[in-house]
């Protein structure tokens, strides 16, 4: 896997960094491409998404709540619902297990149980 900082502690990275501080496995930058989903979507929803930390993941979520008001019609559209589904940080940044839009998340992803089950 390439990746786009020359630094040595981005060479063994399970991810890509593509800023300093936020990473995108391989099963993200797939899923990106898949749902026409940009960098900036991503940044606009880590940085401004309501955080839901559930089952070890951390859910950021751009309800309309949450999107900055003087943002241009056509991009408030874009952002609303998606969902960036980012693990525990990593040398201070986030790393993006996956990305989707889906206009009820915020209901659902309550709904969901706080742990993972554990099979015996």
């Amino acid at each position: 896997m390439t990746t786009t900082s020359s630094t040595s502690s981005f060479k063994n990275a399970p991810f890509t960094p593509f800023v300093s501080g936020l990473g995108v496995t391989h099963h993200a930058a797939v899923r990106m491409q898949q749902r026409a989903i940009t960098k900036m979507g991503i940044h606009w929803a880590v940085a401004y998404g309501k955080c839901v930390q559930k089952q070890g993941l951390c859910f950021f979520i751009l309800t309309r709540k949450s999107l900055p008001a003087k943002l241009p019609p056509k991009l408030q559209k874009q952002l609303l619902g998606l969902v960036v589904i980012a693990k525990t940080k990593w040398h201070g940044g986030w790393i993006v297990q996956t990305c989707y839009r889906n206009a009820g998340a915020l209901k659902s992803i309550r709904k969901k149980q706080k742990y993972l089950a554990m099979a015996n």
